[in-house]
Formats: C-alpha cells, sequence, structure tokens
C-alpha cells in the first residue's frame, strides 16, 4: 500500500468520526495532504 492511499484511508476515517466539513476543511490547509486537495470535495 502506497503512502497517498494509506492518507486517503485515514483522511476517511476521520471524517468519519471528526465531523466531515470541519476534517474536510483542515485538511485542504495541510500542506501534507495537497497531493489529496483536487480530490477531498468530492469525498
Amino acid at each position: 500500500m502506497n503512502l497517498i492511499t494509506t492518507a486517503r484511508e485515514w483522511l476517511q476515517r476521520a471524517m468519519l468520526v471528526g465531523g466531515k466539513d470541519q476534517i474536510k476543511a483542515m485538511a485542504l490547509d495541510d500542506p501534507d495532504l495537497e497531493v489529496l486537495w483536487d480530490e477531498i470535495p468530492r469525498l
């Protein structure tokens, strides 16, 4: 499993338990997740 897949899975888990909109906003502000920024709004 590559790191992008792992990051995506953890992001989805966080959205389930932490509030989808709040986690999305935080993820879009996190430069470590920049590779996922294009797909985050669709999650």
